[in-house]
């Protein structure tokens, strides 16, 4: 897996588990099997990361309302509506902690 992804997906379980505000940047490194420097060259600030994880969010509802739409014609639009609710689930942080989730250095 690709240094970013690895960091973006640390960055989701950590946030989940404890608030972005409340991870440290050398948390997030050691998760992500590196060291800050690295993690810096990919994302220099949290804010980037979590600009990168909303981004990631919104791609995803986009392509799980197209795939409603598709499929409203003959009504088999329950999975995307379920898709659509475990998305929320899985970027939770961001809807837990709101705009301002990262209140700490």
């Amino acid at each position: 897996m690709q240094p970013k992804f690895r960091i973006l997906e640390t960055a989701l379980r950590l946030f989940n588990e404890r608030g972005a505000g409340s991870v440290t940047n050398a948390e997030l490194a050691a998760g992500a099997g590196m060291r800050v420097g690295n993690l810096w060259y990919h994302f220099r600030t949290k804010e980037d990361i979590i600009a990168a994880l909303r981004a990631m969010l919104e791609q995803r509802l986009q392509e799980t309302v197209l795939s409603a739409r598709s499929e409203s014609a003959d009504g088999a639009f329950l999975p995307a509506y379920i898709e659509y609710f475990q998305l929320i689930w899985e970027f939770r942080f961001l809807y837990r902690d709101g705009a301002g989730c990262v209140t700490k250095p």
